[in-house]
């Protein structure tokens, strides 16, 4: 696996899982333009579990960071 290409955090998220007690996870995913973070929290939401974030790799390198209203239009 290339983890270069994977999210970051993604590389911690199986040991974060199996290290965590309880029975559920409350997960939370945010999505802005290019990029995607997502949360995982116990069941109160009080105790981080795991989080990753990345960005959309369909979008071409030097537009990813440039919102939609900022780009050129030709």
């Amino acid at each position: 696996m290339d983890w270069a290409k994977m999210p970051l955090g993604a590389d911690r998220l199986l040991a974060q899982l199996a290290a965590y007690d309880g029975e559920n996870v409350r997960m939370t995913v945010v999505d802005y333009g290019s990029r995607s973070c997502c949360v995982m929290l116990d069941e109160s939401a009080s105790r981080l579990i795991a989080s990753l974030v990345g960005k959309d790799r369909r979008i071409l390198p030097d537009e990813a960071d440039n919102p939609p209203e900022a780009r050129k239009k030709i």
